[in-house]
């Protein structure tokens, strides 16, 4: 008897190529350059970089969000198999919140302050899953529950500008979950809070994914908070992609010279009693209008070779699920990465 082989499963978020510029006049800025990653479900997928490596605008780029004149050159975006850049306006509508929901790194803001809690979320609710209003009021306390909020009853009826930080950002993980979606973007959501709270909310974030599947794209600036919560890790750096891989691979073993000095500059707790000064990396993040031919790292690359600056390296594979994007990759691979104090 023959057996078919296993198909592997599809995965839930398929980013492919994509390209997203903003023209203006007498330039154009290359905000992501052909970036591609995937995403299954029940999955972190954590996006890593400087401000102004192309995150935040991978993600409105998803939720079809980069507002005119900035538009999406090239690429593909399959959410569950189907082509996003391919729908229209209002199914594309149906998809954001329904199938894709978002949570940002400043939930004050985002919040209605002349709503009340209650309101807001049962609004969102009806939008979504056509509850009757009594039905709505009731999941949206069960979802106030689910994110750990004392005295949930009492949160309907108070104002965003009443709660703390933290609480605002647990109504806004409420708000992003009451809709069933299968992917969650959540960009930056612990920026604005004190360690203690990010550490709840990291563990919030990681139950909701085992309780229900859901797929996570977690987009932050800090590597630590990253390990502390993905599982595949993608590192962009002036809109392109460096390297990626499963992040204890990425993060203790990294090959990308960018990676590899990213993680030098994180302090570290006994820095300072050793009188250890943490190294920077040297030069300026390049001008995002200019059109770059070879590595875009190059400049600032105390590893560069001339071919470096001819030659645009492409992402190959490298490890396990692993690919990165650096021409001298295998040979650097064999050098110890002077990552001393990195803590994992």
């Amino acid at each position: 008897m023959t057996v078919a082989p296993l198909t592997p499963p599809q995965p839930l978020l398929e980013v492919s190529n994509l390209c997203v510029d903003f023209p203006s006049e007498g330039h154009t800025v290359f905000a992501v350059d052909d970036v591609s990653f995937t995403l299954a479900q029940g999955e972190i997928t954590g996006l890593v970089g400087e401000s102004g490596s192309g995150k935040s605008v991978t993600s409105m780029a998803i939720l079809r969000l980069i507002q005119p004149p900035g538009k999406i050159r090239s690429g593909k975006l399959r959410f569950e198999g189907q082509d996003l850049l391919t729908l229209d306006d209002d199914a594309m509508r149906r998809v954001r919140g329904g199938g894709i929901a978002m949570i940002s790194q400043n939930p004050a803001n985002s919040l209605n302050p002349v709503m009340t809690v209650g309101d807001q979320l049962t609004r969102v609710i009806r939008l979504h899953l056509g509850l009757s209003r009594q039905e709505a009021y009731e999941e949206a306390l069960r979802g106030l529950r689910q994110v750990e909020i004392h005295s949930p009853e009492r949160r309907m009826v108070q104002y965003p500008h009443e709660l703390s930080g933290g609480m605002c950002q647990r109504v806004m993980i409420a708000m992003a979950m009451a809709p069933k979606p299968r992917l969650i973007i959540a960009d930056e959501p612990t920026t604005a809070l004190d360690v203690t709270v990010q550490k709840q909310i990291i563990h919030l974030l990681d139950q909701l994914r085992q309780r229900h599947g859901v797929g996570v794209i977690f987009v932050s600036h800090d590597i630590a908070v990253v390990s502390q919560i993905a599982d595949k890790v993608l590192v962009l750096y002036a809109g392109r992609a460096m390297e990626q891989g499963l992040v204890n691979q990425v993060l203790t073993a990294p090959r990308h010279p960018y990676t590899r000095a990213l993680l030098a500059s994180m302090p570290y707790l006994g820095a300072s009693k050793l009188r250890q000064r943490v190294p920077v990396i040297p030069g300026h993040v390049p001008n995002p209008t200019a059109a770059i031919k070879g590595c875009i790292f190059a400049p600032r690359c105390a590893h560069r070779i001339d071919a470096c600056t001819a030659e645009r390296p492409v992402m190959v594979p490298v490890g396990n699920q692993g690919a990165v994007a650096c021409l001298r990759a295998e040979e650097l691979a064999e050098a110890p990465s002077r990552l001393t104090g990195v803590r994992i």
